[in-house]
């Protein structure tokens, strides 16, 4: 269960489920029923769209409507060389997928060489998904720089005999969709997903895109929490890090030396420069100049948990972090100060 106080969403069995506001009470709306019951999901918002991952998924909800990233085509055109005025010479294709969720990663780049008065023929050029668009880019004779072209598609078949004018640059060229991982957030344009020991973040204002080759971070041990807070990132795994400013060239320093209790990050509703999270050694609170504080290390000796759970209340005044772990080890309480008291016991008078 999730929510930041205008939406929320929760799991259970096969089923993610969103809670809105109807009326005088709370609905729920069914947003998929794919999923993997018993496992946890995670979720974050960024500019009115919520994102989720787990259970081997990862996706969006806007406005209450389940969005997809747009997918790459499964199958991958076929080049032959045909007739034309083709200049002789190298060529390369690729071909993405455009939908509500924006342009697709580009499938793996096609080569063709072609000698004086040749053509291409594009076979097996399969329909677009759903709700989407196919396009297609090629280079120059021997170019590098992928172009957008239009082709009149007829029966999974396509020519091009003649030079063609090249459009845009592809601009997912080499990246790859965002995998599903156990936690997901968003910072500084980037959508950032836990995967095991590592944390991937998407390509800037690209959120279903990667580059594999660049765009992640390991560590140590798996990403147990991962809180945004102003320009940077704490992330916790073997230990707990700080990462200020962009993640692509952050660099990665060590706050405290211990991990902390998966799932239990989260951060305070009226003010986003402060996170928390419990760590293996009690509440710890992060702000946005990196710095971190253990709220309970001297009261409390903890051992951590497989799994927690965090929740901010605030009432009469008060705030408080209300949290739950599961399966902890031992916890003992030491006392850090005390007082005299005199107790009188007062008699009943029959």
């Amino acid at each position: 269960l999730w929510g930041d106080g205008n939406t929320g969403f929760y799991a259970a069995g096969s089923g993610l489920h969103q809670l809105r506001e109807s009326g005088a009470g709370v609905a729920a709306s069914l947003v998929r029923d794919d999923l993997a019951p018993g496992q946890p999901m995670s979720y974050c918002e960024a500019g009115g769209t919520y994102y989720y991952t787990g259970s081997g998924h990862i996706g969006m909800v806007r406005d209450g409507v389940r969005i997809d990233f747009t997918p790459r085509l499964n199958i991958t055109p076929v080049l032959s060389a045909t007739q034309g005025v083709l200049s002789a010479g190298r060529y390369q294709f690729c071909f993405t997928q455009v939908g509500t969720a924006g342009e697709s990663a580009a499938t793996v780049p096609q080569v063709i060489d072609l000698p004086t008065g040749g053509g291409i023929r594009i076979r097996s050029i399969p329909p677009a998904a759903s709700g989407t668009t196919l396009r297609a880019y090629m280079t120059a004779a021997n170019g590098e720089v992928f172009g957008r072209v239009d082709l009149q598609v007829s029966a999974g078949v396509a020519e091009i005999v003649a030079p063609p004018e090249l459009g845009a640059r592809c601009q997912t060229l080499l990246l790859e969709p965002m995998p599903a991982g156990s936690i997901v957030r968003h910072s500084n344009g980037r959508l950032l997903v836990a995967v095991g020991n590592l944390l991937c973040y998407s390509e800037p204002f690209a959120n279903g895109l990667f580059r594999p080759s660049k765009n992640y971070i390991p560590f140590g041990a798996p990403v147990t929490v991962v809180e945004p807070c102003g320009f940077g990132v704490f992330v916790v795994a073997d230990k707990t890090y700080w990462l200020d400013g962009d993640l692509a060239q952050a660099r990665l320093v060590t706050q405290l030396s211990y991990g902390a209790v998966p799932h239990s990050g989260g951060v305070v509703p009226t003010d986003s420069n402060t996170v928390f999270w419990i760590s293996t050694r009690g509440l710890v609170f992060g702000t946005a100049d990196g710095n971190v504080r253990n709220a309970q290390e001297k009261q409390l000796a903890l051992a951590g948990g497989a799994a927690g759970a965090t929740l901010y209340r605030e009432q009469e005044g008060l705030t408080h972090v209300l949290t739950a772990v599961r399966d902890p080890m031992q916890t003992t309480a030491a006392a850090s100060s005390y007082f005299d008291a005199e107790i009188v016991r007062k008699g009943v008078v029959v």
